[in-house]
């Protein structure tokens, strides 16, 4: 059986007073969500010359019917609304999948990053393999010019020795002006060696030179290295991330 239903009453000094009708319990006896009080409807009663309770009667003949019929569409609506606040799973779905999706993208991200992982450290090979070759190349090269100009100046210092040899012989036994012929041979010789020596130091010039290119080729390697490294970390990252992830989706579904 229902409880009976309360009624505030406040009479001022006229002759009229104001009824305030609160929520009303349901079978179950859990109490509805209360109509706030400030939206409680006043009900206007009269009452007779004597100002007694039981002379008041209501202005309208369907007062009653009314307001029942207003309690119940109010306490039907607040029970549909606890219903829903409270159902089980009600936000545990949509956060559900939300972690779903998020474990998606860190996984897809994971992939993404092992694939630049994996070119990376191709290219950086490659690179390293270039580098090595050019390298051996470079002073295979150098090696072999470096002996062919240092017999070629062996050579030509042992014609100058020659050369010289001969025109002092010369000097003693021919005239004058064999002497100045032998002289001209002399210094041609000598300026070809001196033409030796200036393409010697042309040469060591550009050794220098390949030495620089080899250094750039290397730095270059370091720097894919570093990428590589970077790489590598932030898989880690991705991985701790997705392992988090799945624990979380793990033990949402234990529950």
């Amino acid at each position: 059986m229902d409880s009976p239903t309360e009624t505030g009453i406040e009479i001022p000094d006229g002759s009229s007073s104001f009824e305030e009708i609160p929520a009303v319990s349901d079978h179950s006896g859990s109490s509805s969500p209360v109509t706030p009080k400030a939206e409680r409807l006043p009900v206007s009663l009269t009452f007779g010359s004597g100002g007694s309770f039981d002379d008041a009667t209501p202005n309208h003949e369907d007062s009653d019917s009314f307001f029942s019929e207003l309690d119940s569409e109010a306490e039907a609506f607040y029970s549909s609304l606890n219903h829903r606040l409270v159902s089980p799973g009600f936000m545990d779905g949509h956060e559900f999948s939300d972690k779903q999706m998020s474990c998606r993208e860190l996984m897809k991200k994971f992939a993404q990053c092992e694939e630049e992982l994996r070119t990376a450290s191709l290219k950086l090979q490659d690179a390293e393999q270039e580098v090595e070759r050019l390298k051996c190349e470079a002073a295979e090269n150098l090696r072999a010019e470096l002996e062919t100009a240092r017999r070629e100046i062996e050579t030509k210092d042992a014609d100058v020795e020659t050369e010289k040899r001969r025109a002092l012989e010369l000097q003693r036994h021919v005239p004058q002006g064999e002497t100045r012929h032998v002289n001209g041979e002399k210094d041609g010789v000598c300026a070809e060696v001196d033409s030796l020596k200036a393409e010697m130091r042309a040469r060591d010039v550009d050794f220098k030179q390949m030495e620089e290119q080899l250094n750039q080729l290397v730095s270059e390697s370091g720097n894919g290295k570093s990428t590589v490294e970077e790489l590598s970390a932030r898989v880690k990252e991705l991985e701790k991330q997705a392992e988090i992830q799945r624990k979380c989706i793990i033990r949402r579904r234990g529950r």
